[in-house]
């Protein structure tokens, strides 16, 4: 089900203390949501200490926090290794987030097996070393549906490639997520398409905006798709790089794949008539 977090209504730019923090905190029931300029590292870690034995709190939002730094979500990562109750997590947009925090919050899901969402887009810092790290925890865990990395401006095809990879072994997660993405590529999708082949989970995939996926990434995509009969959404909305050759292999491939409920290929205007 989907879970709204609350919102915690304090005045811009006031940094809450510690107390405030931990008194937030143990008022929270189940959702808890922090704005932007509350929290520092100093507060995360508050956070970090009340979350390791808190059976309670379902949902953790702190989306934009640019004051919490790599400390203060290290001290994050490590408080989920012990945390049973937390299943969605929110870190949407915070610019502290870049690989060293990626690895920490992966070796933390080797272990966790209560988080189901993790919303890491528009962490613009994340790139290919973070997605490795991440590649290696879906290995093992049994946890996570839906892994959100839009607009993560660092990944590229490396990072998709060993994402894909990971994905072969893991059997949990349905929904993933790297729209615009800038970086990601036909080797990429091509990775993906690989997958496709072997994993019976995966549900969606969304590459819209990727404008470097072109005919070739397409072609594997339509391969693979012959195959599999568990994905039920693809977005490649607004992949410039997208042709008519392309377009028409994915579409012949629905001939055979009848598990697909949504293709879509909008604002996609390297699609012309012959395409269509």
């Amino acid at each position: 089900p989907n879970i709204f977090c609350q919102h915690v209504s304090m005045a811009p730019g006031v940094v809450l203390a510690r107390e405030e923090v931990l008194e937030r905190f143990h008022s929270a029931t189940n959702d808890l949501e922090f704005d932007p300029e509350q929290i520092t590292d100093d507060g995360c870690k508050v956070l970090a200490e009340g979350i390791r034995s808190n059976q309670t709190l379902i949902c953790l939002k702190l989306a934009g926090c640019d004051l919490i730094g790599v400390e203060g979500f290290k001290a994050l990562a490590e408080a989920l290794k012990i945390n049973k109750a937390l299943n969605r997590l929110d870190l949407h947009c915070c610019a502290g987030i870049g690989d060293e925090v990626c690895k920490a919050f992966a070796e933390s899901f080797k272990l966790n097996q209560a988080l189901t969402r993790i919303d890491l887009s528009g962490c613009t810092a994340l790139g290919d070393e973070g997605c490795k790290a991440l590649s290696q925890s879906l290995k093992l865990n049994k946890a996570l549906r839906s892994m959100l990395l839009s607009s993560c401006l660092g990944i590229g095809d490396e990072g998709v490639v060993a994402m894909a990879e990971g994905l072969k072994v893991n059997q949990a997660l349905e929904s993933i997520a790297f729209d615009s993405c800038v970086k990601v590529g036909d080797a990429g999708c091509k990775a993906l398409a690989e997958t496709l082949k072997v994993n019976q989970t995966l549900r969606s995939i969304n590459l819209s905006d990727c404008d470097r996926i072109g005919n070739e990434g397409l072609n594997a995509l339509a391969k693979a798709l012959k195959n599999n009969q568990r994905l039920r959404v693809i977005n490649l909305s607004s992949c410039q790089g997208i042709g008519d050759e392309g377009f028409k292999a994915l579409v012949a491939a629905l001939k055979i794949n009848h598990a697909l409920t949504i293709l879509d290929f909008s604002e996609c205007n390297g699609i012309g008539d012959e395409g269509c």
